[in-house]
């Protein structure tokens, strides 16, 4: 492969030619442009990073209050008498009030539901 070296020589200037233009240019609009006003960057980055770290906590605790009401749902189904049936499986409340009264009476497709609910409002992941 035969690589003409003027081809490269000649990309290279115009990179070298917009650098040094930028170079110039750039104390010319710090100098035109007083940005006293605004906060310093380092204070807005990490503005932006404890919103994101208080973000990032919110979805966690979510996903694990989620995993938690599951787990405690199919934990409750396992040990209720009569364990694991068909019908059990198929069978879960329709309606908040059947949800709230199921949640009552310890029935774990209530507490596996509830977790369906708090899902819908945006409280679990």
């Amino acid at each position: 492969m035969d690589v003409n070296p003027s081809v490269f020589l000649k990309r290279h200037d115009t990179t070298l030619m917009k650098d040094l233009h930028f170079q110039q240019l750039v104390p010319e609009i710090s100098k035109s442009q007083p940005v006293s006003n605004l906060p310093p960057a380092s204070s807005q980055a990490s503005s932006k990073e404890s919103t994101a770290f208080i973000i990032g906590l919110i979805l966690r605790g979510g996903v694990i209050l989620s995993a938690t009401i599951t787990c405690m749902g199919l934990l409750l189904l396992a040990l209720t008498p009569g364990g694991i049936t068909e019908h059990r499986l198929v069978t879960f409340p329709h309606t908040l009030t059947e949800v709230w009264a199921g949640l009552l009476g310890l029935h774990p497709q209530a507490v596996i539901a509830l977790q369906m609910v708090l899902r819908g409002f945006g409280i679990t992941m």
